[in-house]
């Protein structure tokens, strides 16, 4: 019979395997005078679109149904909505995270 402690390093180390593989670090951070999000930094599904993110962003800051939010990488351009936040990372990310500004008005490329 395995112990307690044993159990719980296996769950830890099942854990990170599965946060390697499927989820990414995401820092969200707000440009201009759009409100800033309380917590920044997000583990996000590797296969998870800029668009269902920009969604999620938009829901959770209440903005109204007509307003916009941009997202940019590297403070220089603004990935395709379709792209997947796996790839971004893959491409852009360093320190083990994947850096994304959010503002409700263009700001870069």
């Amino acid at each position: 019979m395995h112990s307690f402690a044993g159990r719980c390093i296996c769950l830890v180390r099942c854990l990170s395997i599965l946060f390697f593989h499927f989820l990414v670090d995401v820092l969200l951070k707000a440009v201009g005078d759009t409100p800033i999000m309380k917590t920044k930094k997000w583990a996000v599904e590797k296969g998870r679109t800029v668009q269902s993110l920009s969604q999620f962003i938009s829901r959770f800051l209440k903005l109204e149904p007509g307003e916009q939010l941009f997202i940019y990488v590297n403070q220089s351009f603004a990935p395709s909505p379709d792209q997947e936040v796996g790839v971004l990372f893959e491409c852009f990310g360093s320190d083990g995270k994947l850096v994304l500004h959010y503002c409700k008005s263009q700001a870069w490329g």
